[in-house]
This record gives structure tokens, sequence and C-alpha cells, in this order.
């Protein structure tokens, strides 16, 4: 494998671990507080959570879908966060942190 490959390989799982960080984070604020409280979130905001996401998915659609496909699925995840926070449904919420806690246990037996 040459020089240039390993980097690329590297980049990849630098993605895939920052878009599980945002899972984690995500998941994190989704178990600690109330609709009102993650409406007020900003710095940044789900929705600027949801550009990233896609940002990073599309960064990895060039990867051999070892990653591709978790990040795809935790990009969807949080686009249904924000869309629960903004319809402020609780019962949205509650399936997406289900969601991500599963596709975070994935993750953890994958490595």
């Amino acid at each position: 494998m040459d020089e240039e490959n390993s980097i690329t390989i590297f980049q990849y799982k630098k993605l895939y671990e920052a878009i599980m960080e945002i899972a984690e984070a995500v998941c994190d604020a989704l178990q600690k507080h109330s609709i009102a409280k993650l409406m007020q979130i900003d710095n940044p905001s789900f929705e600027q959570l949801v550009v990233i996401c896609n940002s990073i998915v599309e960064l990895l659609d060039g990867d051999d879908g070892r990653h591709l496909d978790d990040a795809t699925e935790v990009m969807r995840v949080v686009t249904e966060v924000s869309r629960g926070i903004t319809d402020k449904c609780n019962t949205t919420l509650i399936d997406c942190t289900t969601h991500l806690e599963d596709i975070l246990e994935r993750a953890i037996k994958k490595n």
C-alpha cells in the first residue's frame, strides 16, 4: 500500500470518528435535556450538525463502505432529531436516542 492510500485511509477513519463523536454528543444531549433546552442549543445548533454530518457523508462517499453506512445512518438520525426538536415531538426524540445508542454500540463492537 503506498503512502497516498495510507493517508486516505487515515482520513476516512478520522471522518468516521468525527461523525461518531457527533452521534455520541447528540445522544448525550437528548438524554440530559428537555425539548425546550434542546431548542436553545446553538453552538452548534442541531441544524448545523445536520449540515456537518451531510458534509462528512459526502467526504466518506469514496470509502469502501466500511464507514459510509454507519455515517449515513447517523446523518439520517441527526436529521430526525433536528425535526423532532422543531416539531417538539418527544416520541421522535426517544426513538432517535435509542437508534443512536444502537449505532454507537455497533461501532464499538466493530472496533
